[in-house]
């Protein structure tokens, strides 16, 4: 049993086809390779370690028992200077190392929420907050986020981040509860304020944002509606190849683009036809169009700034997002100190019944036809107080939908 175990774990901390997923074992190597190189000091942090994508044509040329070519995109931060870095994981060895002149990191998680921190210490600021009748910031919430353009002359050489607080008194979490008329410019490298623009307040919203303790139970009159498949799921995942009615595809989860669907084929005559090498979600981007000042700047790329602050995809529950009987995937992260990071149940797989036929045709008084139904690709992707369910559809008669 003991050999059995040894080999399960090994065979799980390697890929099995060119386009899977980082694994553990892989992550630790990017580590080892650029701390070896003296790139990853005890000072530096590790923005994101990402799959750098094979040549399309060696992917396609590829064949199962060949060497499986793996590299990894890794952004390094030290200070308020980014680099990017490409690290040949089979050759255990550092491709390029080059600090970037002209684009900074995503923030991260520490830069984001450690901003509480130094931000309710400055004098500028708790004056302002005084102004507003708050003096107990034990439940004031304050971070910075990125900048949607250059407004601010430090932008052109530091890490600028636009700072904003919020009230929690008596609040599960804090969205709904803004300080407004405050412009906060900070410098997230250096900790420091740079400067406080106040407009004038405006009164705290004070409604109930106590969701959290509303009830789940169904409405009166509800009854239950369960989908039973007691034969087991209608798919099937071999070497990380789904195959379900005529179609067969990969994906694997990215901490930058979330769900990545690749080698997407369907059965024509028994042989497999390429429908698409390689389709996700690009980015969300989020324009507020608003004049005011400290709203006027607001214009999130979503994925892009945040995927390493807040990360992009965020766990399903059960019986929520997803039926019971769907199956879960985990995905892989990068900790700011370079160790991978595991968060369970970040995408799903299910049959669903959409209730219709395939096709139908009335003749001589009675219905002919098929019923249908469908298989999803779930993921949630949030990004502070924004949900996004998103959604690959499968059909039988070849339809595939993002939705």
């Amino acid at each position: 049993i003991t050999l059995f175990l040894s080999a399960l774990a090994a065979l799980a901390q390697n890929p099995s086809h060119p386009l899977d997923a980082l694994t553990t074992s892989e992550y630790w190597t990017v580590y080892d390779i650029l701390t070896a190189a003296g790139h990853a000091t005890p000072e530096t942090a590790f923005v994101s370690t990402l799959l750098h994508p094979p040549a399309k044509s060696a992917v396609l040329a590829w064949q199962p028992g060949q060497a499986i070519p793996r590299q990894a995109d890794v952004l390094l931060l030290r200070g308020a200077k980014s680099y990017a870095a490409l690290v040949d994981i089979a050759a255990r060895r550092v491709s390029s190392f080059a600090e970037l002149t002209d684009a900074h990191a995503p923030f991260t998680s520490s830069e984001l929420l450690g901003a509480d921190e130094y931000m309710k210490k400055d004098p500028r600021i708790v004056e302002a907050l005084a102004k507003r009748g708050i003096t107990d910031l034990r439940t004031i919430n304050c971070v910075a986020v990125p900048t949607a353009y250059r407004v601010i002359p430090e932008q052109a050489n530091n890490r600028i981040g636009l700072g904003s607080c919020s009230q929690g008194h008596r609040a599960h979490h804090t969205w709904g509860r803004s300080i407004e008329g405050l412009a906060i410019h900070v410098d997230v490298a250096a900790k420091k304020v740079l400067r406080v623009l106040d407009t004038g307040a405006a009164p705290i919203p004070q409604g109930d944002t106590n969701f959290l303790e509303t009830p789940e139970d169904p409405r009166p009159h509800t009854t239950p509606i369960e989908t039973a498949q007691p034969f087991g799921q209608g798919f099937k995942i071999t070497n990380g190849e789904v195959s379900w009615q005529n179609w067969r595809f990969r994906f694997r989860i990215d901490p930058r683009n979330g769900v990545i669907l690749n080698l997407v084929r369907i059965l024509d005559k028994g042989k497999p036809r390429s429908v698409m090498y390689e389709a996700m979600m690009s980015e969300l981007f989020v324009p507020y169009m608003d004049t005011a000042t400290g709203w006027n700047n607001r214009a999130f790329i979503d994925a892009g700034e945040f995927y390493a602050a807040a990360g992009f995809l965020k766990p399903l529950r059960p019986g929520l997002d997803c039926p019971p009987q769907a199956a879960f995937f985990d995905g892989f992260t990068t900790g700011e100190n370079g160790a991978p990071k595991l968060t369970a149940r970040l995408a799903c797989l299910f049959e669903r019944n959409p209730e219709g036929p395939a096709w139908r045709h009335t003749e001589n008084g009675e219905a002919y036809g098929r019923p249908t139904r469908q298989l999803i690709l779930r993921s949630a992707a949030v990004i502070g107080n924004y949900d996004y369910i998103l959604d690959w559809r499968f059909d039988p008669d070849g339809t595939i939908e993002p939705a």
